[in-house]
């Protein structure tokens, strides 16, 4: 047996153990085989010019036009010197929460546009495709042939009593885990981890997972770069255990990643993970052989905590803790993104002091907190926030010109760690838009906001941001960072060096709201492209720079 054949039989016995057939490992090859004779787009390594946006693919609207023509139109005219990568929420389907409850794996959803559109798209950008690979809608096609107790579709869900014990399962929602829908055959009770409208599919079925991998498979052909994995935590079941990153799931993500990598070389993998830092780091495995990117969401609630009470210790103390996972995997960073201001990443990492503090300043902005049962059943804790980041940043007695400056700080954060910044759509213009919220922008008027000298502020201040750091190999996504623990305990200092060019970037920021002194090398601000003299530099409110002390680094 050839050395990927057998590296794929393997997976598979990893996977389903004593229930494994030979037969599996040859349909799945015979898959495999058939997309090879296929001529695949080429896909470069990611660098330091790399940055997603991401939008949902109905967020761009103009009358006459498909959504996805017009999220070409907005890219060509204002996004192509600031983003190489496009994460397209919502896509398939059609779904009715906003690309979680996908009821059709394989086809667009014809209201968005066509194939072709997204072949557009592919040429000028490197597109990110959502692969909900946990559950389907309750309309989908399989679960209705399920219902209608069509053979072929008879395990491709669980239902009640399958799995023996389910008490010790994670349950990421309130209601409950089986769902009772009306069978050809009766009654049904079926597993759903999100709830009413959505049904977890079966991968013990190894049918389920061979059409599973023909749509990832089917991604890719179809001009995906990179590929989202949704809800893979909750993957794999098993009776009595608690249902969340499963050991299986990790093996399944190893298969998949053989696959692709067998395919075509460099599609990046993200797993939609949201545990604690540690559970979303397990998904690099080795550095090669799982995840290609990570979550950061630890990110968003530091960054803002440090903001908010210009305070850099939370912040430092993860931050220590981040290396390069490896020369082809590394971490997917946001602040700002489609899910609630998600708390969960940070329970370890900031103290209660800490989370009560973004409690106060969040409530009295007028947004929610978002409380859960302990596990032990003793009380409640902080599980998320509902509100605008730019709500929760800004003070309503701050100046315009610091509320600017604050959530442009936020973001310099971002684009100065490690990994690969994403920026969500409604950033662009500072919208006070709600987490979570998905909310359609009329594309004329936002071609005037961004024109304006005002209204687009933020958009040409990233804009800049991103240019100038592109130009640099020490913001490549792979390379070294270092927390530098400045003396003022009120700037955040990190090193970012590349060893391969010997350039070496400090990134400083002052978080707070009053001028801030330090000392410094002499050296180049690429923020501003001014020189910086060896003296004991002010920093205003906010300020933000990246120092190169070798003049010869600059480009």
């Amino acid at each position: 047996m050839k050395g990927f054949d057998y590296r794929v039989s393997q997976q598979l016995r990893k996977i389903y153990g004593d229930e494994y057939k030979d037969e599996y490992a040859e349909s799945m090859l015979a898959l495999i085989h058939e997309w090879e004779q296929v001529t695949w787009h080429e896909i470069k390594p990611m660098n330091q010019k790399n940055v997603f946006l991401s939008t949902y693919s109905d967020s761009f609207v103009e009358d006459g036009k498909k959504p996805l023509e017009t999220l070409k139109e907005f890219l060509d005219n204002y996004g192509k010197d600031m983003f190489t990568d496009v994460h397209i929420l919502s896509m398939f389907g059609p779904n009715r929460d906003n690309d979680f409850t996908v009821s059709d794996h394989f086809n667009l959803d014809p209201s968005l546009g066509t194939w072709e559109n997204i072949e557009e798209l592919a040429a000028e950008y490197r597109l990110m495709f959502n692969f909900v690979a946990n559950h389907v809608s309750d309309d989908s096609i399989w679960f209705q042939e399920y219902l209608n107790g069509i053979s072929d579709y008879r395990d491709f869900f669980i239902e009640k009593g399958m799995i023996a014990d389910v008490s010790n399962t994670f349950r990421p929602t309130s209601g409950p885990l089986f769902v009772e829908y009306e069978s050809v055959n009766g009654p049904v009770e079926v597993w759903s981890t999100w709830g009413e409208g959505t049904v977890d599919l079966n991968v013990h079925n190894y049918q389920v997972l061979e059409i599973l991998t023909q749509a990832l498979i089917s991604y890719i052909y179809h001009g995906a770069s990179s590929i989202r994995i949704d809800s893979i935590g909750s993957l794999w079941k098993e009776s009595g255990a608690r249902n969340a990153y499963m050991p299986q799931t990790h093996q399944i993500l190893t298969l998949w990643r053989i696959i692709l990598d067998y395919l075509q070389v460099n599609v990046q993998v993200l797993p939609l993970t949201n545990g604690s830092p540690r559970e979303n780091w397990n998904y690099f495995g080795d550095g090669h052989n799982e995840a290609s990117l990570v979550y950061q969401w630890a990110l968003a609630p530091l960054v803002l905590y440090t903001l908010v009470a210009g305070d850099t210790e939370a912040i430092e103390s993860w931050a220590k803790k981040i290396q390069p996972a490896s020369n082809e995997a590394t971490y997917f960073n946001f602040i700002i993104n489609n899910e609630l201001l998600d708390m969960r990443a940070v329970d370890d990492i900031m103290t209660e002091g800490q989370k009560q503090k973004l409690v106060e300043k969040i409530e009295a902005s007028g947004g929610e907190a978002v409380y859960a049962k302990r596990p032990d059943g003793e009380g409640e804790m902080l599980r998320a926030f509902r509100t605008a980041f730019f709500t929760a940043l800004v003070d309503e007695d701050e100046s315009r010109q610091k509320k600017f400056d604050k959530f442009i700080a936020a973001h310099f954060i971002m684009l100065s760690m490690i990994g690969v910044p994403a920026i969500f759509y409604h950033t662009l213009v500072g919208s006070k838009v709600a987490t979570g919220a998905h909310n359609k922008v009329n594309y004329q008027e936002l071609k005037r906001e961004l024109e304006d000298k005002e209204l687009g502020a933020v958009y040409s201040r990233l804009k800049n941001l991103i240019e100038a750091r592109g130009e640099h190999s020490a913001f490549n996504p792979y390379t070294q960072q270092r927390i530098l623990d400045p003396e003022n305990v009120h700037i955040f200092g990190l090193e970012r060096y590349c060893s391969e060019t010997g350039e070496r970037i400090y990134c400083y920021v002052n978080v707070t709201n009053h001028r801030q002194k330090m000392q410094l090398p002499p050296g180049i601000d690429l923020v501003d492209n001014k020189a910086i003299k060896a003296q004991e530099y002010r920093f205003e409110p906010y300020e933000c720079m990246w120092l190169v002390v070798n003049q010869a680094q600059i480009k």
